[in-house]
C-alpha cells in the first residue's frame, strides 16, 4: 500500500508539472505575441516619427520659400517705388498761371469788403500821424532778414523789394485804395497822403506804410517779375476779412509764377529730396494702385507745397485762395473804374507830369488808362478760377506743385525763426492783382504793361523819369551814386536823371 501511495503521489506531481509547463508555454507564446506587437507599435512609431519629421523639413523649406517670396516681394515693391520716386521727381514741376482756370467775372455795383471794412494797419497809421503836419517821403534803415525761402540774405542777388512803391511818382496812384480801406470818417484825400507817405514832426519821420516793415519782400529778380512785367502772385492763405484785421501775425501764402523762368530767375528752385528720400515702403498688400503709391511718395512734400492734381485738400485751399483774391480784385476794378481822375491827371495835378515824365512814360501811363477805360465799359473782368480740370494723362505725368511760402509774426517769441518776415496780406493781394490783369491783358514780348495800380520802374529808361532810389541801387549796387545820380558804365558815367 506504501508502494501505491508513492506511485500516486507521483503522478500528481508530474501532473502539475506538465500543467506548469504548459502555463509557461503558454506564458512565452503570450509574452511573445506581446513583444511581437511592441515591435509592431514601435515600428509604427518609428515610421510615423520619420514621417512627422520628414513634414517638418518639409514644412521648413515651405516657409523658406514663403519667406523668400515675400522677401522678394519686397524688393520688387521697394523697386518699383524707386523707380516710380525717380519718375515722380522728374515729372514734379512748378504750377504756373497756365495751370489756372479764366473766365471772366461781373464787377459789382459796390465793393463787398473795400469801404464795408477797414484796414486796422491803414486806420491805425491815419490815427497816429500828426493832423497839422504836412506829409513826405521818408526812409527806413534795413535790419536782418529772411527771403521767401526762409533762407538768411547775404546777396546782392535778393532784393528789398517794396509792396506799396518806394517811388513818389508810383505811389500817388495807390491812394485812392488807400482811401477806400479807411473808416468812413478818415477818407480825406489828405488822410491818405500820409498814411501814404508819412511825415516829419519836430525833425522826426513818422512813416507811411510804404516805410514801414510790413511793405517788403526779400525777393530776387523782383524789377522785372514783381514791377515791369508783374509776372508773379503771392496769394495770401487769408479771408478778405482776416487780411483787413490783420494785426502782424504770421501766415502762409501760395507763390505762383507766370512761367517757369520766373522762379530760376527769382531764384527759387523745386526740392525734390523728399521724394526721393521716401523710398523705403513696407506694403500692407500685394499691389498698390499708381495712384496711391503716387500720394504715398509725395506726401512729404505737402510740407512746403500744395499738390492739386493729387490731393482734394490742397486743390481745396488754392481755389478757395483764388475766389478769395477775386472777391479783393473785383473791389479794385471797381474803385479804378470809380475814379474821378485817370493816372495821367493823377500825375499831372501832382506835379509829376514834367517833359521827361512825359518823354519816358507816356507809353506806361497810358496802359494804365487803357486798362481801366477797357474795364470800365466792359464792366467785367477776367480773373483766374481754380485748378483747370484733369488733363487725362497718367498720375506720375503730371504734377504742377505749387510752393506754400511760411511768413512769421512780428511777435517776440517768433523773433528767432529763420522765416521771411511777414508783409501785410493785402498789400500782397494788390500786388499780386497786377499780375493778374498783365497775364490777362499785357502785352509781354512787346513789353507793354497792363497794370492795376503803378509800381516802380521796369528798365532804365523809366528808372530816369522816377525818383526810386532804392530801385536804382537794387539795380547798380554801389555803382550807382544818388547825389549825381548816375551809374558807372563800361565807357564812363551814364547820366540816370535830367533834372539839371
Amino acid at each position: 500500500m506504501e508502494k501505491a501511495a508513492g506511485g500516486e503521489a507521483g503522478v500528481g506531481v508530474e501532473s502539475r508539472l506538465e500543467a506548469l509547463g504548459r502555463q509557461l508555454e503558454a506564458l512565452k507564446l503570450d509574452s511573445d505575441k506581446r513583444l511581437l506587437a511592441l515591435e509592431e507599435h514601435y515600428e509604427k512609431s518609428d515610421n510615423r516619427i520619420r514621417a512627422l519629421e520628414e513634414d517638418y523639413r518639409r514644412l521648413q523649406e515651405e516657409n523658406k520659400i514663403r519667406d523668400l517670396q515675400e522677401d522678394y516681394r519686397r524688393v520688387q515693391e521697394n523697386y518699383r517705388r524707386q523707380k516710380l520716386s525717380m519718375k515722380v521727381a522728374c515729372n514734379l514741376r512748378f504750377g504756373y498761371f497756365d495751370d489756372l482756370c479764366s473766365t471772366f467775372v461781373q464787377l459789382p455795383k459796390a465793393p463787398a469788403v473795400f469801404r464795408q471794412n477797414k484796414c486796422l494797419a491803414f486806420e491805425q497809421l491815419a490815427q497816429d500821424l500828426p493832423a497839422d503836419k504836412d506829409c513826405n517821403k521818408g526812409h527806413i534803415t534795413e535790419e536782418k532778414a529772411f527771403d521767401l525761402e526762409g533762407c538768411k540774405v547775404n546777396s546782392d542777388l535778393i532784393e528789398r523789394s517794396h509792396l506799396v512803391p518806394n517811388s513818389a511818382t508810383c505811389r500817388i496812384d495807390w491812394g485812392v485804395i488807400v482811401q477806400n480801406a479807411l473808416p468812413e470818417g478818415l477818407r480825406s484825400d489828405e488822410v491818405a497822403k500820409k498814411v501814404l507817405f508819412g511825415c516829419s514832426d519836430q525833425d522826426k519821420h513818422i512813416p507811411g506804410i510804404a516805410d514801414l516793415p510790413f511793405n517788403f519782400i526779400y525777393l530776387g529778380g523782383q524789377r522785372e517779375h514783381l514791377d515791369s512785367k508783374a509776372a508773379l502772385m503771392l496769394l495770401p492763405l487769408l479771408s478778405p476779412q482776416q487780411q483787413f484785421e490783420w494785426k502782424g501775425e504770421g501766415y502762409k501764402a501760395i507763390l505762383i509764377g507766370a512761367q517757369g523762368t520766373v522762379y530760376k530767375q527769382t531764384y527759387f528752385k523745386l526740392d525734390t529730396k523728399a521724394v526721393l528720400k521716401n523710398s523705403e515702403y513696407e506694403p500692407c498688400q500685394h499691389h498698390v494702385d499708381e495712384e496711391s503709391l503716387v500720394k504715398e511718395i509725395c506726401r512729404p512734400m505737402r510740407q512746403n507745397y500744395l499738390l492739386p492734381t493729387l490731393y482734394q485738400d490742397d486743390r481745396e485751399v488754392l481755389d478757395q485762395s483764388l475766389q478769395h483774391i477775386e472777391t479783393l480784385y473785383k473791389d479794385v476794378c471797381l474803385i479804378q473804374c470809380e475814379a474821378p481822375k485817370s493816372l495821367k491827371q493823377l500825375l499831372q495835378d501832382g506835379g509829376f507830369w514834367n517833359q521827361d515824365s512825359k518823354r519816358f512814360n507816356l507809353t506806361k501811363v497810358s496802359g494804365f488808362d487803357d486798362l481801366r477805360d477797357k474795364l470800365r465799359n466792359e464792366k467785367k473782368v477776367k480773373a483766374f478760377k481754380g485748378l483747370k480740370s484733369e488733363t487725362g494723362q497718367p498720375v506720375a505725368e503730371a504734377l504742377p506743385c505749387f510752393r506754400v511760402i511760411t511768413f512769421k509774426g512780428d511777435s517776440q517769441e517768433e523773433q528767432d525763426l529763420e522765416l521771411h518776415t511777414a508783409p501785410h496780406p493785402l498789400l500782397l493781394s494788390l500786388r499780386s492783382m497786377n499780375a493778374i490783369t498783365n497775364h490777362f491783358y499785357g502785352d509781354l514780348p512787346n513789353g507793354r504793361s497792363s497794370l492795376l495800380l503803378m509800381s516802380c520802374y521796369g528798365g532804365l529808361e523809366e528808372g530816369m523819369a522816377f525818383d526810386c532810389e532804392q530801385c536804382l541801387r537794387n539795380a547798380f549796387g554801389e555803382e550807382y551814386d544818388p547825389k549825381e545820380k548816375y551809374v558807372m558804365g563800361p565807357h564812363g558815367p551814364e547820366i540816370l536823371s535830367c533834372d539839371g
